[in-house]
């Protein structure tokens, strides 16, 4: 179970290849690249992608997680095209692309045969992709509409009925709305794992580090373990060390990083018992 973090903790005008070697530095285990601080819009984007992936080779730091950089699985933009198609050459094996969960007039979807029908259309194109290019998608629970709840989340997965088709359960997202812990039974084990802070009930997603809201991790990790996870501890703390002055960055995030040994390794402890 190795510690990963987004690099979403630097600013866009931190290059990746930056963003790279610090968080080597520091001592992180892998990385889970934004795609939007790629060049996606270079014509050597893949060329870009072969370096970045030698660069992380070389610092002995895997880049095997991903988001895209649109919001939802409507969009079908040669920008998404380029994101899916560099992750074999990156390394990364699955990428997260949020569920539609706005209709047109952005407003949340609370209808679920809605919310299933316009996903599973939307999600056809960036399949056919996902098979090209030989990555796994992963949709997630957000923290509004139907995908409030894991149950929703795996009826959507029996939809789409697709190999390469997964979901990550974001720790932050299920305390905004006070998701019980209890209720990830009803789904199957999530294939990445999202854990960020925050306030159980109250809307704020700040997208803390753990141990600055009142998450009860642990609950979700037993249950997790009783699912059958078996991926990484990705974080997905990056409010403070984004909004924070370059030169106090690094310093947050060897406190992330020690915080989530300790969680990942008491978690292990659990496990193994």
């Amino acid at each position: 179970m190795k510690i990963v973090t987004t690099t979403t903790v630097f600013t866009n005008d931190i290059r990746l290849e930056d963003a790279v070697r610090r968080l080597a530095a520091i001592g992180f285990e892998g990385i889970d690249i934004e795609m939007s601080q790629a060049p996606l819009h270079r014509d050597d984007y893949i060329e870009w992608a072969k370096s970045l992936r030698a660069l992380a080779d070389e610092l002995g730091i895997i880049i095997h997680h991903a988001h895209a950089q649109s919001y939802d699985a409507a969009d079908h933009s040669e920008g998404i095209r380029r994101a899916l198609e560099i992750c074999p050459i990156l390394g990364v094996e699955m990428i997260v692309v949020h569920p539609i969960n706005l209709n047109d007039d952005t407003e949340a979807l609370e209808d679920p045969d809605e919310f299933f029908e316009k996903n599973v259309r939307a999600h056809a194109q960036l399949l056919a992709w996902a098979d090209e290019f030989g990555v796994t998608l992963l949709t997630e629970n957000l923290p509004w509409a139907v995908t409030k709840r894991p149950v929703m989340v795996e009826e959507l997965l029996r939809r789409l009925d697709h190999p390469r088709m997964g979901w990550c359960f974001d720790t932050g997202h299920a305390a905004l709305v006070s998701l019980d812990a209890e209720e990830l039974y009803s789904a199957r084990a999530p294939l990445s794992l999202h854990i960020h802070d925050a306030f159980k009930g109250i809307w704020k997603d700040e997208h803390a580090l753990p141990g600055d809201c009142n998450v009860d991790f642990d609950a979700y990790f037993d249950a997790l373990t009783r699912v059958g996870y078996a991926g990484d501890f990705v974080l997905e703390a990056c409010y403070r060390p984004a909004v924070a002055p370059d030169e106090e960055r690094d310093a947050i995030l060897a406190d992330l990083l020690a915080r989530a040994r300790l969680m990942r390794d008491a978690w292990v402890q659990r496990r193994a018992r």
